[in-house]
């Protein structure tokens, strides 16, 4: 990459991380204490408040970075009625409040300093008959893994076993499953929902169809709150998983190796899905002679044989680095799929400081947009603690298939989804995460000459300024905010990055 051009995104990337800093969302005062109380009282004392025990527990988000924005209650709901207490409170109090169910939202829309609906107890997983399984709207992943390994099922889900279902499949859900099944709300057959009003209704492809049609990818919090999912499971098969890596090699090897990773794979069966990660080197590992690792994870579901005939034009580029015999958690191994899920592809996913940036495209990635984003990655300003990188997931296969105004979920011409992940500690130098965050943005600004504008919407930028809506839903927009207009024309459910009114 020219130095003129990463001079002139590295300047677009500061500017715009100085725009986001001082800009946040319009504050409405809050209720007097003695409406705090009245709520408490409606929900059978159901209501954390900041002296409860335990209310600090319950009030963090996963991304640390608001860690300041804490809730002034936090109402425990077990059932829909006290979700619709909550919501007829709100409207008397003139409260917008947030729902969340595992709390990691990457731009922090799952805390608020106001009333915070949280959905933990509502975690029951019930199957059903003709292969379905009805999912309670505070379920986490680890509660899916476990219910669907009982009934030897599965569906598309993700990696990280604190994540909230509900998020998750509101914003369509990506996993390694979903080039065979397609995206999370591909099998979403029902949901029970609690509009605004209060009134509880369930939205299927009949009933409440528009409904319906926005819960299929519209994004958590908009729409009302989704107390279950109604989903069709899949059959699990047998795994063969893998996490590889490469690392010190010579400088040309990463720029051919990615390459061929990313053309290669894009035309494997829909019965493989991966994700590919690219550290980049911190400065200090710069000046000890370290370049960028490149990893490998995911999972076929087939034999070993047929992995390694995938893998075979990657191998020929360059083998991955050895796996010692005690390493359980690196190298290619056949599994029965939910211990294969469980033991080698999930991750906790705990607390953490981070921002995310996204971007979908399609079709062979032009040799200079590699060469650009490993210029960045061995470009990375500030000496962090904490890893930075960035990463491709595979998409494509069944989530093709669909078109994009099917569901709400418009991306539906795709082979990755490109991301840009940077990390921090709390004892880091502030400077250094100013750094590595205009960095990341100019990274991303860039990438955009090779990529498209879309972005995923489960992976939500605070930093993408006034296109962000169109960047998640596209041509879907205009049908989303009518929706919005019919379901919650008052505008109850209201966060940064929430669907406007129509």
């Amino acid at each position: 990459m020219p130095l003129a051009l990463r001079r002139r995104h590295f300047l677009v990337g500061i500017g715009g991380f100085a725009a986001f800093a001082g800009r946040s969302a319009p504050a409405r005062a809050l209720p007097p204490d003695s409406a705090w109380n009245d709520l408490k009282t409606r929900l059978n004392g159901a209501l954390l408040q900041p002296t409860d025990r335990g209310y600090l527990d319950a009030a963090l988000p996963q991304n640390r970075r608001y860690a300041d924005r804490l809730p002034r209650g936090i109402a425990s709901c077990e059932n829909a009625d006290q979700v619709a207490i909550c919501l007829h409170w709100s409207h008397e109090n003139n409260v917008h409040p947030t729902i969340r169910s595992g709390g990691h939202s990457y731009a922090g829309f799952s805390t608020t300093r106001s009333l915070l609906i949280d959905m933990k107890h509502l975690k029951q997983i019930e199957k059903l008959p003709g292969g379905l399984v009805r999912v309670g709207g505070g379920a986490l992943n680890r509660d899916v893994y476990a219910a669907l390994k009982a009934i030897d099922a599965t569906i598309t889900h993700g990696r990280c076993d604190g994540v909230g279902a509900a998020g998750f499949l509101l914003g369509g859900g990506i996993g390694f499953n979903m080039r065979h099944y397609g995206v999370g709300s591909d099998l979403l057959r029902a949901t029970d929902v609690v509009k605004a009003d209060g009134t509880a209704v369930t939205a299927t492809a009949t009933d409440n169809k528009d409904l319906f049609w926005a819960c299929n990818g519209g994004g958590g919090g908009n729409f009302g709150v989704n107390t279950s999912f109604t989903l069709a499971t899949q059959e699990v098969k047998p795994v063969t998983v893998f996490n590889l890596s490469w690392s010190h090699r010579a400088r040309d090897l990463p720029g051919r190796l990615l390459a061929t990773m990313l053309e290669t794979l894009r035309f494997a069966p829909d019965e493989f899905g991966s994700k590919i990660s690219i550290s980049a080197p911190s400065p200090t590992e710069r000046r000890n002679g370290g370049d960028v690792h490149i990893g490998l994870l995911g999972q076929l579901m087939g034999p070993r044989q047929a992995l390694m005939d995938i893998l075979g034009p990657i191998f020929k580029v360059a083998h991955p680095d050895p796996v010692r015999s005690e390493d359980k958690k690196h190298g290619i191994r056949e599994m029965g799929y939910w211990d294969a899920q469980t033991d080698f592809l999930s991750e906790a996913g705990g607390a953490a400081l981070y921002q995310e940036k996204s971007r979908f495209y399609g079709g062979k990635l032009a040799e200079t947009a590699i060469g650009t984003a490993l210029a960045f990655a061995r470009a990375l300003p500030g000496n962090s603690k904490k890893p930075s990188e960035f990463k491709f997931f595979q998409t494509g296969g069944k989530m093709n298939k669909r078109a994009p105004t099917d569901t709400a979920f418009v991306h539906r011409s795709s082979d990755w989804l490109f991301d840009v992940e940077v990390n921090w500690d709390a004892t880091d130098v502030w400077r250094d995460v100013e750094a590595n965050l205009a960095w990341q943005a100019a990274f991303h600004e860039a990438m955009g000459d090779y990529m498209s504008d879309c972005c995923y919407q489960n992976f939500p930028d605070p930093t993408l300024g006034r296109n962000w809506a169109q960047a998640y839903y596209g041509e879907n927009l205009d049908r989303l905010k009518a929706i919005k207009k019919d379901f919650d024309g008052s505008g109850l459910f209201t966060f940064e990055q929430g669907i406007p009114v129509g």
